[in-house]
């Protein structure tokens, strides 16, 4: 039930990086193993992602040009944390929420 959500959060995070799974392009992914690749770099984030690679679950042409792809976005601390995108599907809370149990809870400035 969850690994087709897994699959398609998983390539479309990976193609706004210009990439694609199964492209024509050298750094593009060519992946063997697909429910090891897609669980394990939506679990593990990054260190999953070249892991799995290590371990032949995917492979490459050119894999510099394709770490160059990753290095270079600016959406690059979206693969800092394994979950971080994938929590924000999840995060009911809004700004404004936020705000007041942040001054709630955090406030120092108050004076008692």
């Amino acid at each position: 039930m969850f690994f087709p959500l897994t699959k398609s959060i998983v390539k479309k995070r990976i193609l706004t990086y210009g990439i694609e799974i199964g492209g024509k392009n050298p750094w593009d992914i060519k992946v063997h193993d697909e429910k090891t690749f897609y669980i394990r770099t939506a679990i593990e984030g990054n260190f999953g992602f070249v892991e799995s690679r290590l371990d032949g679950v995917w492979s490459t042409e050119d894999f510099k040009e394709l770490i160059s792809r990753f290095a270079s976005s600016r959406r690059i601390w979206k693969t800092q944390h394994p979950l971080l995108w994938t929590l924000k599907y999840f995060n009911l809370q809004t700004k404004a929420r936020s705000w007041e149990v942040g001054t709630n809870h955090y406030d120092a400035g108050k004076i008692y």
